[in-house]
């Protein structure tokens, strides 16, 4: 979480999860495809310190936004969403 903090029972953001997942594939030295270019439409509410791992998981087609082309990148992931990039990450990467 930053500031030495670990918050195991927070919720987890949609840009928080794009940040796990991309630094496990970064430590597992997984190669994630660029199947798509372009942005979502909400790019600019990117925390700064998640922009590369979203763009990463965005290009490789793990995550997909929430209609619209948005991702709500502070919004809440729900237990469905993070088990759709899960699913769609393991297929990716394997």
């Amino acid at each position: 979480m930053g500031g030495n903090l670990f918050a195991p029972d927070d919720d987890i953001t949609c840009e928080q999860m794009a940040v796990m997942l991309y630094n496990y594939a970064k430590y597992v030295d997984a190669a994630l495809p660029k199947n798509r270019t372009g942005t979502c439409a909400d790019e600019a509410q990117i925390s700064g310190w998640a922009k590369e791992a979203v763009a990463a998981m965005y290009a490789a087609e793990i995550l997909n936004g929430k209609g619209a082309n948005t991702f709500d990148p502070q919004g809440r992931a729900s237990r469905a969403e993070v088990a759709a990039m899960f699913m769609r990450f393991v297929m990716t990467t394997t």
